[in-house]
């Protein structure tokens, strides 16, 4: 069991979770063990004054480990997304991704409107948070249908998230409201990407996803590479940009909203560059980086700052596997470990 106070700093919200191991293994049924049609049609008549025609689950796939998602269609021809939380802790953290939607929105960024959103008053009601319902499919969805059109929606997607980049906030890191003000948890974007760090090393050892050799080669990366975290401004990161959390208007083939904003930090943009090319191939995220870059100048020390920011990507991954139980997903975030180390020896 890992006991992780709920005020702690983290890095990943997902990895760093305050609720026991045994908890987030049982999230793997979460959906079988909920009742969607009762508890979506209450809310939906408290809070739209609307009845439930239909719901239907999203989400589901292997990358969603933390809330219930649910389209659902009201007898006003609204479509609707809820996302609810059915944990013991409460999901403050929706406030943060409503008032971002809200920044982003106001910037002329495409984002879905939020309708409201409701912390729970009773200990077994669940927390949730209603969107608009935004595109016809997230990219993960479509592109199992429609592969062919990867090379297509690779490049869209990295021209959209430079939209999300022209953004700055306060501070660095994961995001926090403060007096109403949204900003970064910590001072610098050193300590952000150092969050946890030791204890997931620590972590990985313990559970023999590190050797002793590693754990040393890693901190000494790190440290090597120190220079490399020095940042003077941040702009909103995603934080979780893959297929999954990104929506797609199949009519218009355009890239329209990213969604799921658990994982928002303030940083260096490169950050979110990089996890994009954790799930994808290096065809791919060539393509993901034209799109990007468009036809502005590389900056410089791109490929090590990718790596290292990879190689902190990698350790929170195979933490995370390893806590929600996903052992026959391990072994990648193992591979992308090792190989970001070459890439910055």
């Amino acid at each position: 069991m890992t006991k992780i106070c709920s005020t702690d700093l983290i890095f990943d919200p997902k990895a760093d979770s305050a609720l026991p191991d045994e908890a987030l293994r049982s999230k793997k049924n979460r959906y079988v063990n909920f009742d969607a049609k009762t508890t979506v049609t209450q809310i939906a008549a408290e809070a739209l004054g609307a009845k439930i025609v239909r719901v239907e689950p999203l989400g589901v796939g292997k990358n969603a480990f933390d809330h219930l998602v649910y389209r659902a269609y009201t007898d006003k021809g609204l479509k609707v997304v809820f996302r609810l939380n059915t944990d013991s802790i409460v999901a403050k953290h929706f406030m943060v991704e409503a008032t971002l939607y809200d920044i982003w929105h106001r910037a002329g960024i495409s984002s879905p409107e939020v309708y409201n959103i409701t912390l729970r008053n009773k200990k077994n009601d669940p927390d949730y948070i209603l969107l608009e319902n935004v595109g016809t499919h997230d990219l993960e969805e479509y592109l199992r249908h429609h592969p062919r059109d990867l090379t297509t929606y690779a490049f869209s997607s990295g021209a959209f998230l430079r939209h999300l980049h022209t953004v700055s906030l306060e501070g660095f890191g994961i995001l926090e409201l403060k007096d109403e003000v949204l900003q970064g948890s910590q001072k610098t974007w050193k300590e952000a990407i150092h969050v946890r760090l030791e204890e997931n090393l620590k972590y990985l050892v313990k559970h023999h996803l590190l050797t002793l050799k590693q754990e040393k080669e890693i901190r000494n990366t790190f440290v090597k590479n120190d220079k490399l975290l020095e940042l003077e401004t941040g702009t909103t990161l995603h934080g979780d940009y893959h297929n999954a959390n990104i929506i797609i208007d199949e009519v218009s083939g355009k890239v329209i909203a990213a969604i799921d904003l658990s994982q928002a930090k303030v940083g260096d943009p490169l950050y979110d560059v990089a996890f994009y090319g954790t799930y994808v191939s290096k065809e791919i995220f060539d393509l993901f980086c034209k799109g990007y870059f468009g036809h502005s100048k590389r900056p410089p020390n791109l490929e090590k700052k990718l790596a290292l920011y990879q190689l902190r990507i990698y350790l929170s991954k195979a933490k995370l596997r390893k806590r929600f139980g996903y052992e026959e997903r391990i072994g990648a975030a193992s591979h992308g470990i090792v190989d970001s180390l070459k890439k910055l020896t």
